[in-house]
């Protein structure tokens, strides 16, 4: 039996229609103790920022949090040599939401003005990412199918059935090129921000 294998490749281009806003906060000091309670203060004035934007708590996502040791290169009469300098506790948190631009705005104004001053970004995504996978799949099997007939044509042989399909997905090809970048000492200036159209 004569088999071909031919690679399917295909894209979707559908309108975002859910916002997220990752925040990260990180905290540095001496004692573990100490630096712990300091991050743990942080992150509740963060919340309650969020929360004065229409944020309960638990639309607050942890998608990371971790305390390391941190050490430092010092010169000595030796060389150089690594001391210990404190921890590092990271805090690193996300909220989505429907598009709205008008919210964003109010998002990024509050997180601008929270005084712990949390390093954040912005993507934008799609809600049915089960409906763009499936529109995906569709448009890489018609691909493949034109492929596969190519090639038997050119080589004098007729299509048959197909034997087997593999394939996998990237989740982070759901997220939308677009830049949103805001330059964080302007946002401290700002009172309020006006949030583009995407």
């Amino acid at each position: 039996m004569k088999t071909i294998t031919v690679k399917g490749s295909g894209k979707v281009s559908v309108a975002p229609d859910l916002i997220t806003v990752s925040m990260n906060l990180e905290t540095q000091g001496r004692e573990y103790g100490a630096t712990v309670a300091e991050a743990s203060g942080k992150l509740d004035l963060l919340y309650a920022t969020l929360r004065d934007v229409g944020f309960e708590k638990e639309e607050v996502k942890t998608s990371d949090f971790h305390v390391r040791t941190r050490f430092e290169n010092v010169r000595t009469e030796e060389g150089y040599k690594n001391v210990f300098a404190g921890y590092s506790c990271v805090h690193r948190l996300t909220v989505g939401f429907a598009l709205d631009t008008g919210r964003l705005a109010a998002v990024l104004s509050a997180i601008a003005a929270c005084p712990v001053s949390p390093e954040f970004s912005v993507q934008f995504s799609v809600k049915d990412t089960d409906a763009v996978r499936r529109g995906l799949l569709k448009t890489v099997a018609e691909n493949a199918r034109e492929k596969a007939g190519i090639l038997c044509a050119a080589s004098g042989v007729e299509l048959g059935d197909l034997l087997s399909i593999d394939y996998a997905f990237d989740d982070g090809g759901l997220l939308s090129p677009t830049g949103y970048g805001i330059e964080g000492r302007m946002m401290a200036k700002a009172a309020v921000l006006a949030a583009p159209d995407v």
